[in-house]
């Protein structure tokens, strides 16, 4: 099969995340690492082979070799790094969020116009194994009850920083946010939320929300995210899928799976290992092979630069909402 070459742009925690999946994945071959702690890089280089490392994104944008970047930045430089990749031809992964406003996705969009290479943001959710057994088994629910829910936060944090990263609900909420909508199969019409800064009372962003959504095909959907303190019984990451006659909750950060019909229940174990790329359990590897198809096969994708963007303008919808005390259509 064709084999392609990447660059990865950004090499801390999911820099390496996303280095060590494609190794395994073996069709797309990590080639050269950037990052502004040039160190950073070179271990990622030590680690998983390849070409060379350096400080300059630009570097990867014009060597004709790569064919793929991935972008695993602070959130502030996801927007400017990837307009120079789509200028430069570049295939792009980024990771979530797409972007800190909603105008920088627009930007991105018309950007995809003039240029349309493959695009695709990481919400990796849609691709964990439960969260595509659940879709099947209630492909049209009735209602949805998703949380992202982490203890507190360090003030000093880097995606906790209103400029760098945007604070916990844009940073991993839109995570949730994208989840309900592909498991309510439509996108979203209306929200309205309640919330705060709340734990963080000296920043300005809100960091602890409750939102209502009601999805074009009538579907609801309740989420919490923020830092007001975890919960050991479910994880950070919970959400129910309800279907009428029947009820599916995913926990353990998507890693337990309960479904219960009538009087029948079906539970999933919860692997030893659950950052095994073979295993797969928060989707990394099947998001890298479909990402793959997309680009080669020219396949559909399950998360592309339009449904990135709407995990972002429900953020911000979500934060008008709280702070003006009324409904927001999408």
């Amino acid at each position: 099969m064709q084999k392609m070459t990447a660059g990865i742009i950004g090499c801390g925690i999911f820099g390496e995340y996303h280095t060590r999946i494609l190794t395994h994945f073996g069709l797309i071959v990590p080639h050269a690492y950037v990052d502004f702690k040039l160190d950073a890089a070179a271990r990622l280089l030590t680690m998983y082979g390849g070409a060379y490392c350096d400080s300059s994104y630009m570097r990867i944008l014009e060597d004709p070799e790569i064919d793929i970047v991935f972008i695993c930045t602070t959130h502030d430089m996801h927007h400017p790094i990837a307009l120079a990749a789509i200028e430069h031809g570049k295939h792009v992964f980024m990771e979530k969020p797409m972007c800190m406003k909603v105008e920088q996705c627009d930007e991105i969009l018309k950007a995809l116009h003039v240029n349309p290479v493959k695009f695709a943001v990481g919400h990796k959710m849609r691709f964990a194994p439960n969260v595509q057994k659940a879709k099947k088994a209630i492909p049209h629910p009735i209602t949805i009850i998703a949380q992202m829910m982490c203890g507190r936060w360090p003030d000093d944090m880097w995606a906790q920083d209103p400029i760098k990263g945007g604070g916990n609900v844009l940073s991993q909420g839109c995570h949730i946010f994208d989840l309900v909508t592909y498991l309510a199969g439509d996108e979203p019409e209306r929200i309205y939320a309640e919330g705060g800064a709340i734990t963080h009372p000296g920043l300005k962003q809100l960091d602890n929300i409750v939102a209502t959504i009601r999805f074009k095909n009538g579907v609801m959907a309740s989420v919490t995210i923020g830092d007001a303190g975890l919960n050991g019984f479910t994880s950070k990451t919970m959400v129910q899928i309800y279907g009428g006659d029947s009820c599916v909750n995913i926990s353990e950060r998507l890693l337990r799976y309960d479904r219960f019909t009538g009087l029948d229940v079906e539970h999933s174990e919860i692997p030893d290992d659950f950052m095994d790329p073979l295993h797969d359990p928060e989707g990394l590897y099947l998001q890298a092979k479909v990402f793959y198809n997309y680009i080669v096969n020219n396949s559909l994708p399950v998360v592309g630069a339009k449904e990135g963007a709407n995990a972002v303008k429900m953020v911000h919808a979500a934060f008008r909402s709280a702070r003006e005390g009324t409904a927001q259509m999408m």
